[in-house]
């Protein structure tokens, strides 16, 4: 009876802590649209210049955190069916309740929201590298073992539906527990990966802009280059505010991720909460780098002043094709330096 009172406010907790981020959510998405479609004065986008795999991602990743809502309203009117029912009603009615299709269907739902993030990351990575596969090899590699394996993971608990599985860990199988602990441990490091990748590609051109710009001021003049502080607000380029951008939104999903994942191990029924509050925050940390990457201009490049090579920061953020830009900047580099 105390198991069973304690799933029914957990769930409960999860409906409310969904509800909140989604609807911090929904102020993001609509915000992150209107980035992706107009420019800060309110004039629509060509086709050409609208970064469409971004769009198609955020509007993807819009569908599953309303779905998780959806899915957590139905599972606790299911709980209140199985005490207020005339015949039977009971505590004991209520595993039953909260297993089968709903439970499925909230794993799927969270399952593909995350393999859709991750993607986009990957993907972000490939871009800002000058699309170089080899770079994101070993990205691909993990992504493509966390769809195997949460695939596995799912086709396991459809054929276990009768049973209370993954969030009624008292009765759940040591073999879906460890297929999707591993699944979820390789998400988590390819979050840190592709952030990380992002990051160092983002400070190594910003670090020649810097390097170029002395240059030019100085002519022939040795100068000692003098590197802005990262959290420097006056300071910082705006190189350094997208990798500043970058490293929060990734550290505000993995945290919630690694938080969820120990809660899982630990057997918790928290996990309710955690696992509803990660696919929402998954979709708020995506649109928050579209949003504030926007800012405070929408030119496509940003200059390091006349003449000076130039970096795509929309293209390194939002997804546009960034290889022949970051081509010539380091060819017109390589003539500066000669």
């Amino acid at each position: 009876m105390a198991e069973t009172t304690g799933i029914l406010i957990a769930q409960l907790l999860s409906l409310f802590l969904s509800s909140l981020f989604w609807g911090i959510f929904l102020i993001t998405f609509i915000q992150s649209i209107r980035c992706l479609l107009w420019d800060s004065k309110g004039i629509r986008k060509s086709a050409s210049i609208i970064s469409w795999p971004m769009l198609i991602v955020a509007v993807l990743l819009a569908l599953f955190p309303t779905f998780d809502v959806a899915l957590g309203l139905a599972q606790n009117i299911e709980a209140i069916k199985s005490f207020a029912s005339p015949i039977n009603g009971s505590a004991a009615r209520l595993p039953s309740a909260l297993t089968n299709w709903s439970i499925i269907l909230k794993t799927c739902n969270l399952v593909v929201g995350k393999l859709i993030s991750d993607g986009a990351w990957v993907y972000r990575c490939w871009v800002v590298h000058n699309r170089k596969w080899l770079i994101i090899a070993f990205p691909t590699f993990l992504w493509l073992s966390y769809l195997c394996l949460s695939i596995y993971a799912i086709c396991e608990e459809v054929q276990s539906a009768g049973n209370p599985l993954l969030v009624f860990t008292g009765s759940t199988s040591s073999r879906i527990v460890d297929i999707t602990a591993s699944a979820w441990a390789i998400s988590l490091v390819n979050n840190f990966l592709t952030n990380g990748l992002i990051v160092h590609r983002i400070r190594q051109v910003d670090k020649e802009n810097s390097m170029y710009t002395a240059a030019q001021d100085a002519g022939s003049v040795r100068t000692r280059i003098h590197i802005r502080t990262l959290f420097d607000q006056r300071q910082r380029t705006r190189l350094q505010n997208v990798m500043l951008v970058i490293i929060e939104s990734g550290l505000l999903y993995t945290t919630v991720a690694l938080i969820s994942f120990i809660a899982f191990l630990s057997g918790s029924t928290s996990f309710y909460a955690t696992s509803s509050a990660e696919i929402q925050i998954l979709s708020i940390a995506f649109n928050l780098v579209i949003i504030r990457s926007a800012r405070p201009n929408d030119d496509v490049q940003m200059s390091t002043g006349r003449n000076h090579p130039t970096f795509p920061l929309r293209s390194l953020v939002i997804g546009e094709d960034a290889a022949e830009v970051s081509s010539m900047n380091e060819e017109t580099w390589r003539g500066g330096k000669l």
